[in-house]
């Protein structure tokens, strides 16, 4: 029983430890895998996760932004998705977005998308976008052939800048059995090294503060102090 357990190593690609199996009121455990986590890290499936929330408390002010998944096509002009994706968890939105940005464009307002594969970390897989055929041509000829699904969200083209340049923060919490909430005080800001660029959507280093992008950047060491 995972109850009797005080170290919990569950497969990470596997089922992972029941949330309602573990928890003993007189044990403190350490579980690397909760099940169903991977609902929080694959980026289409959280997108959809906060859209539930959302759709569940209307009450509340939208935090996130607009978004939709996408599965690339086998080949460009093809109809239907992969085999693969047939039977994903996952609906299809690509005709939605398609109608979104189309609306856009007619009404004359922003229409830059990111797409963010689901599965890509350190900043790859991640594009801006400009336009709605111009986003999925980019989807279908980046994943020629896969499954996986396409974060791709509407992007801030009016962001908060520092000295105009992008930036990011992350901050660490840990959420405990009781749900509850403690937030290490030291966060980290990161910049991009180019200055923020509308007009040049192709400029990684104007428009992606990942770490592992920008320190590719010749402009990179003057981020460092």
């Amino acid at each position: 029983s995972y109850r009797d357990c005080d170290l919990i190593l569950a497969p990470v690609h596997g089922r992972g430890a029941p949330f309602n199996e573990i928890g003993g009121s007189h044990k403190v455990q350490v579980i690397n895998y909760l099940q169903g986590s991977r609902t929080m890290t694959l980026k289409a499936e959280l997108a959809m996760l906060l859209r539930e929330w959302l759709e569940a408390h209307p009450s509340d002010e939208p935090f996130t932004p607009l978004t939709y998944v996408i599965y690339p096509r086998r080949h460009r002009g093809s109809s239907g998705l992969p085999t693969a994706a047939r039977g994903a968890r996952l609906r299809d939105e690509r005709e939605a977005f398609l109608w979104e940005a189309q609306l856009r464009q007619q009404q004359g307002i922003g229409n830059v998308w990111v797409a963010k594969t689901s599965h890509g970390s350190k900043g790859s897989g991640v594009r801006v976008v400009d336009g709605g055929h111009q986003t999925c041509d980019f989807i279908d000829a980046a994943l020629h052939g896969s499954s996986q699904a396409v974060a791709v969200q509407k992007y801030v083209e009016d962001p908060l800048l520092i000295l105009g340049f992008k930036f990011d923060m992350r901050v660490w919490a840990l959420v405990d059995m009781q749900q509850g909430v403690y937030l290490y005080r030291e966060g980290v800001l990161r910049l991009s090294s180019s200055p923020y660029a509308p007009d040049d959507l192709d400029d990684p280093f104007s428009h992606l503060t990942n770490h592992c992008i920008q320190m590719h950047s010749p402009d990179f060491s003057s981020l460092i102090e």
